[in-house]
């Protein structure tokens, strides 16, 4: 199984997503992450745990960050899971992996301390995005994410997001393919209106809220 994930947000000047799953290393594909010299996701010069008051308080509460300042529109993370975790042993080889489909500002790895310290630590993800010097008015973001937990190999061999075209407001549709292991491949549609057509290059035409389509070769198999 695996997860779909889409949010719309408008308004504002800046928006940041934040996400992290089971404590462990995690690895990227896409990211050119970089160690910030100290400090902590407030800043190279505010200190871990020193911010208690602000809209940015909680970014103080964020260390050993990572960050790539020019992110690609696509990556993945994939979180091995790590004891101590209730019911979590070693042998279980259990990942969640985060197929990421944003066009983020910049992206940024950080370390969260839970409380009571069990786990030590987790390992966020921080998607950024704002307005540029030049920009104006509301800021709209489409947060598009694909979320697949498994157990040493991935059932999940490559993912696409589609272009779409046919819609006239500032909220985006999501045409999203997912190739399958045992040879399916799904496509899942999200739009923000249930009466826009929308198309993609493929050919496929869709018009609703949520649409999941499985196919296996030339035949749909499931809809």
């Amino acid at each position: 199984s695996y997860a779909l994930d889409v949010f719309h947000v408008k308004g504002g000047e800046e928006h940041l997503m934040s996400y992290h799953a089971l404590p462990g290393p995690v690895a990227n594909e896409g990211l050119d992450l970089h160690p910030q010299s100290g400090g902590s996701y407030a800043g190279e010069d505010v200190p871990y745990g020193t911010s208690t008051r602000g809209p940015r308080m909680g970014y103080s509460w964020l260390k050993n960050v990572e960050r790539d300042p020019s992110p690609p529109g696509r990556f993945t993370l994939d979180v091995k899971g790590t004891p101590p975790f209730p019911n979590l042993e070693e042998t279980d080889d259990l990942h969640v992996r985060y197929h990421a489909f944003t066009e983020f500002t910049d992206v940024a790895l950080a370390d969260g301390v839970p409380p009571g310290a069990r786990p030590p630590s987790i390992r966020y993800l921080l998607g950024r995005r704002a307005l540029n010097d030049a920009e104006t008015g509301d800021l709209v973001s489409t947060f598009v994410a694909l979320i697949e937990p498994y157990r040493s190999h991935p059932e999940i061999l490559n993912t696409t997001r589609l272009e779409v075209s046919g819609g006239t407001g500032d909220l985006e549709a999501v045409a999203i393919k997912v190739d399958l292991a045992d040879g399916a491949t799904d496509y899942l549609m999200v739009s923000p209106d249930d009466v826009t057509t929308y198309r993609t290059p493929e050919g496929i035409e869709f018009r609703g809220r949520l649409l999941a389509v499985r196919t296996r070769g030339d035949r749909v198999e499931q809809a």
